[in-house]
């Protein structure tokens, strides 16, 4: 896992004064992953696979973060709806793509001091919380 710098979160797009970093995640996920469309957050289920899914994700890490928050968007409860994900005030995945065995281990071996193994259980945020940690270190 590697920090980028924020212009990398916006695909070279320079931004510093909406985010502090972004972070590279690799993931490995056991949720059923939605066959035939665009490989995203929105093709991957709450129900469970009998495979793993390899990812990476290069997540923004908001300006306005603060050590042991992970700043998303709330719940409206008098208009019951999510507020808006905005870049400047929550952390936002950027970019998700798939990653074979193979370069799953690549990028879990190359250029790194150290790695975070964070094994997340129901209703928990896998990318979020584990940024936040790695974050808090």
């Amino acid at each position: 896992m590697s920090e980028l710098s924020p212009a990398s979160a916006y695909g070279g797009d320079p931004r510093p004064q909406l985010v502090k970093g972004a972070q590279e995640v690799l993931f490995a996920t056991n949720r059923r992953v939605v066959t035939g469309k665009p490989f995203g957050l929105d093709a991957i289920t709450s129900e469970r696979a009998m495979t793993l899914t390899l990812g990476r994700a290069l997540v923004s890490i908001p300006n306005v973060h603060k050590l042991g928050s992970v700043e998303r968007p709330k719940l409206d409860l008098l208009r019951l709806r999510r507020e808006r994900e905005r870049v400047d005030q929550h952390f936002t995945i950027r970019k998700l793509s798939k990653l074979s065995e193979e370069e799953f281990r690549s990028a879990l071996t190359s250029n790194s001091s150290s790695v975070l193994v964070f094994v997340h259980g129901y209703n928990v945020s896998l990318l979020m919380r584990s940024l936040d940690r790695l974050r808090s270190l």
